[in-house]
This record gives C-alpha cells, structure tokens and sequence, in this order.
C-alpha cells in the first residue's frame, strides 16, 4: 500500500517545483535603460533624428524600459565625473545617477564624402559594454535614414548590415575640381573618396573648364581615378549688326542757279532790245541832223547823245547779263538743272534740264 504512494508524491510534486523554479524568470522585469543624446558637431537635427530612432527601438523591445527623456548629454557627462575616455567603469557613475541598469549613448560624424556612427551600450551593474560598434556609410541623400534603421537594429542586438568602404583617390588636371558621386558632393581633387561597390556616375565640375561626367564601377579593391579637364572652346565674339540708317528723304535739289540764270538771261534780252531801239534811234537822229539847220541841229544833238549814252548802257547791262545767265545756266552745279554748250557749224547750241 506504501508503495504507490511514492509515484503519487513525485507526479503531484513535480509540476508544482517546475512552476516554482519558473517563476524567477517570469516574473523578472525588463531592465531600464537610460538614452543619452547623441553627441554631434552641427548635425543637431540629424543627431536628433538618430536619438528617437533610439527611444523608439528601445520602446518596442520588450527586454528594456526607457528611463523617460535625459536631459544630460555625453559632454555633461565627461565633466562631471570626469569621464574623459568615458571609460566603463566611469559612466556606471552616470547609471546609478540615473537610477538605471543599462546606459546608450553615441557620437555622430560626417566628413566630406561618409558618415560615422558609434554606439556604445554599459552594463551598470557590471560596469561593462555590452555593445560597442561603429557604423560608417558612404554619404547620399539616404544616409541618416540608413544611420536610423542601423541604430535600432544595434538595440535589438542585431546584425548591422554596414558593408565596407572602398578608398578612391580621385585627381583632375589642374586640381580643385568639385567632385560628385550620383549628384552628391564629396569632395574637392585631389581627395579621397570612401564609396560603396557598385556602380556611380562620377563627375567632375571646375570653374574654368569644362564639366566631366564618368560612369565608374566600385569594386572592395582601392583605386585611383586620373582625369585631365578640358578647357572650354571659347566662341568668337559677335559681331553687332551695323546700324540700320534711317531712310533719309530726298531733298530736292537746289534751283538758286536755274532761276538766277533765266533771269540774268531775261535781263539780257531785255537790255539788248533797249541798246537795239536806242541804237536805230541814235541812227534816225543823225539822219534827221544832217538835213536840218543849225538852229534844228542843237536840240537833236542832244537827243543824240542821250540815245546813244541808253544804247552804250543797254549793250553793257547786255554783255554782263549774258555772261551771267551763262554761267549760271552752264557752270554752276546747283543740282537742279544740267546745262551743255555744244559747238555746232553755225555756232553753239544750248541744251540740258532745266
């Protein structure tokens, strides 16, 4: 009757030890943790967006329990325990101030073509890292989104996906080009770049010549890339149109000349009609003086003299107004008449526009 007891004893037992020796370990807490801001030299907002990509992986891992926002960052740190090398066993000071079992703080940096990421996560009680990794990725237009996801796999204790960086040096001739990997600056030659294998547009952008564009494959194997820049074909100068002149009216040519001509000409017909009449008179009074008597002779010996003074007068103002009206009409260029003297058998012809 004694004997089954035993079996009994043992199965009703057995359970009960199990769950008890359970328990512990069930009813453990997660641990609390402490999350510093990430220290950074003007990347304040990238900084920032890492240390909630923190809080926020360590809010959904069930093993921790956020202290709640820190207001003590690493430099306060330094100074007040004197945690210069942030050794462990110094920033333990900075967990049991915080009332804390585990402390996460980091550093941010970036250069002209990576950024670099260090996480480092204390043990307090056993004033030990339990993690300490740093992180550095080729720069691009992804790379704190990169940073962030790598940040929260490093709470988790997960494998970080950071593949290695291959070294370029990049060289231009003449140096001081710009350079650029898939539109991203990085750099100004002669430099080093630290980019990811793979495929790149590379390009180079100098001031006084023309741009470079290359199509380059990045393999784990440091190379370097020699490019000699070409100067820009200067275009020759234009020439400016010469100046469109403004129709200009035709003036109408002068007929001072003409006019002066016709009249000098008027005048000599004129005064050789008076020497013409004068002079038949001269004659019909020397006629009339031949037969008459003395007494009759005196009177018409003065009208002699003065048909022959008009007749004088007349043949003067004829030549003069001759000569003029010729020269008017034949050498004077006013632009309003053209005037010819052609000698023919019987004299000279007169002829031209008028």
């Amino acid at each position: 009757m004694k004997r089954p007891l035993l079996p009994i004893v043992c199965l009703t037992l057995g359970p009960v030890l199990t769950l008890a020796a359970g328990a512990p370990a069930l009813a453990a807490p997660p641990t609390s943790i402490a999350v510093l801001p990430i220290e950074q030299q003007e990347l304040e907002a990238e900084g920032a967006r890492i240390h909630e990509a923190l809080r926020a992986a360590v809010e959904s891992f069930p093993d921790y329990v956020e202290k709640g926002p820190v207001e003590m960052n690493v430099e306060e740190a330094r100074m007040s325990f004197s945690c210069f090398d942030e050794a462990p066993d110094c920033m333990s000071q900075v967990g049991e101030v915080l009332e804390v079992g585990l402390v996460l703080w980091g550093k941010l940096q970036r250069d002209a073509s990576s950024w670099t990421l260090r996480l480092k996560l204390l043990d307090v009680g056993k004033q030990t890292l339990v993690r300490d990794q740093t992180m550095r990725i080729a720069k691009g237009s992804d790379a704190v989104g990169r940073l962030e996801a790598l940040a929260a796999d490093f709470v988790k204790g997960e494998p970080l996906d950071v593949p290695p960086l291959t070294p370029l040096q990049v060289r231009s001739k003449p140096a001081g080009a710009e350079i650029r990997l898939d539109g991203e600056v990085v750099g100004v030659t002669p430099a080093e770049v630290l980019a990811e294998p793979g495929a790149f547009m590379l390009e180079l952008r100098h001031p006084a010549h023309d741009p470079v564009r290359r199509a380059i494959s990045v393999t784990r194997e440091p190379a370097t890339i020699d490019i000699a820049l070409v100067q820009p074909v200067e275009a020759p100068p234009a020439v400016a149109p010469p100046p469109v002149a403004e129709a200009s009216r035709p003036t109408e040519p002068s007929r001072i000349g003409l006019w002066t001509g016709i009249a000098t000409g008027a005048v000599a017909v004129a005064a050789a009609g008076a020497w013409i009449y004068y002079g038949l008179e001269t004659i019909d009074l020397a006629d009339q003086a031949d037969g008459a008597t003395a007494a009759e002779q005196a009177p018409l010996k003065d009208d002699f003299d003065d048909a022959k003074l008009l007749a004088n007068v007349a043949l003067g103002v004829t030549v003069v107004a001759t000569a003029a009206s010729v020269y008017f009409l034949v050498f004077h260029d006013d632009g309003g008449s053209t005037v010819a003297v052609t000698p023919t058998v019987g004299g000279v012809s007169l002829g031209g526009t008028f």
